[in-house]
């Protein structure tokens, strides 16, 4: 697909005329990562496309629209005090050179002996012939964790939350298994998921879930462009959609840390957004959506704190992720917690955002500069991208031997989409999400005699 290399050269020459070269180049870039996640569906499971294609939005285009439009002389962005308050130059001198080493971080190639995916399709139906109501089992325990979540302590609560993943694991077990009432449990899922986002304002897992759920369900399919391009379009209005109605429901079921639900409202938003499409993007509603995708922003804070009034952390974040990730609590007893809400406080100095209902982060790529500043934070997250590369291509390989482990990369691989979880987040959700499937795939054999 040589369209995918030339297009970004020719929206780079265009848009320099109208705006500064490193802005052209961000813009580019996050063209030529799109289009390779377009070429790529179908071809295989484009995780790591769909990353990259996160973190070049998030880091830099967006970015760039809030420079260009949603700066400090716009009434709105001046209003909420949203504008960057990094200067473009400075910002994109760090952010463009970092989010394109982890992009090459993420496509540099690893670990050879993958399958084609129709291998693995293909494997994965034999493997499942005598498997028919395991899925509907694991559905099952997913569908009870889930209401058990909320009323669990907070010490095993995140284990809670992986077996209410398993109602997602559990569906692609049905989808992929000769089970006869396929439609029924889809349904079930979905609707649970839908329900979920509805009681609690959040719809992070309903996106991602979506995402991960197409990206498999279409891998190893010979599927035509204009397909691929009215999926993706489907995609991005399905986002626009929420994030358009998500300010308005939250505002009135939200107060600072209580939350409640309101079923008429969420469906009185849709069918106002579905009659009247034009709703999605009046001003006020692209600049939220501006506001809530823009990363760049807290990276900029970041880099306007550090090293001004905290030093560089030289590695110790990070060390401290590492081996966080790794320890109990019970033999760690004040370690780190993950969150963001500490790193949120002592490197930007925003230590009431908890207090205010606020939940952000620094990310991976405001974590690297506080670390290892410019320079350095730019090598930093060439190997961060590669650790998300060798985890997942590692995953494809164990899969050879073990077919199903694809079904269960919605509880792996989660929190490879959040691009603004800081690096003990992700690590301790990855870590804690591997060891639960190593577990249950071993005691299912060992109680149950059964091979998930």
């Amino acid at each position: 697909m040589t369209f995918k290399f030339i297009a970004p050269f020719i929206t780079a020459a265009f848009a320099v005329n109208y705006i500064v070269w490193y802005e052209a180049i961000s813009l580019a870039l996050t063209l030529f990562f799109l289009l390779d996640l377009i070429d790529s569906i179908g071809k295989k499971m484009p995780f790591l496309e769909v990353v990259a294609v996160i973190a070049f939005l998030t880091w830099l285009s967006v970015p760039v629209v809030t420079y260009e439009v949603f700066n400090e002389y716009n009434e709105l962005a001046a209003l909420w005090v949203t504008f960057m308050p990094t200067p473009a130059p400075e910002y994109f001198s760090y952010a463009l050179p970092a989010t394109l080493l982890f992009g090459l971080g993420l496509k540099t190639p690893l670990l050879a002996g993958t399958w084609k995916m129709s291998y693995y399709n293909e494997s994965l139906k034999k493997y499942l012939v005598n498997k028919s109501y395991t899925g509907v089992y694991l559905v099952v325990i997913g569908v009870i964790s889930t209401f058990l979540v909320k009323i669990t302590p907070e010490s095993i609560r995140n284990i809670f939350q992986n077996f209410a993943l398993l109602t997602y694991v559990g569906m692609f077990y049905v989808i992929y298994s000769p089970f006869e009432h396929k439609s029924r449990v889809i349904l079930l899922c979905a609707g649970l998921t839908i329900s979920q986002s509805i009681a609690s304002g959040m719809y992070g897992q309903l996106v991602f879930m979506s995402v991960i759920s197409a990206l498999i369900l279409l891998a190893g399919k010979k599927i035509s462009l204009s397909k691929k391009l009215i999926i993706l379009a489907g995609g991005i209005l399905l986002i626009f959609l929420i994030q358009s109605i998500k300010f308005e429901y939250r505002a009135e079921t939200w107060n600072g840390l209580e939350r409640r639900s309101d079923p008429a409202l969420f469906g009185r938003l849709i069918w106002e957004r579905i009659t009247n499409p034009s709703e999605m993007f009046q001003a006020e509603r692209v600049f939220n959506m501006a506001v809530r995708a823009n990363q760049g922003n807290i990276v900029s804070k970041v880099m306007n704190y550090v090293p001004k009034f905290e030093p560089f952390a030289h590695g110790r974040t990070i060390l401290e992720a590492f081996a966080a990730s790794l320890a109990p609590r019970f033999l760690w007893p004040d370690k780190p917690k993950s969150g963001g809400a500490d790193m949120v406080c002592r490197y930007i100095g925003d230590c009431q955002s908890a207090l205010r209902g606020l939940s952000y982060n620094v990310g991976p790529v405001g974590e690297a500069y506080i670390n290892f500043g410019k320079s350095g934070g730019c090598i930093f997250m060439f190997f961060y991208g590669l650790l998300f590369n060798f985890l997942f291509k590692s995953a494809l390989l164990i899969s050879r031997h073990t077919p199903s482990l694809i079904l269960w990369f919605p509880l792996l691989f989660l929190s490879f989409f959040t691009m603004e979880n800081d690096i003990l987040s992700f690590l301790n959700s990855f870590v804690k999400s591997a060891f639960f499937t190593f577990v249950i795939f071993k005691l299912a054999k060992l109680f149950f005699k059964v091979s998930l």
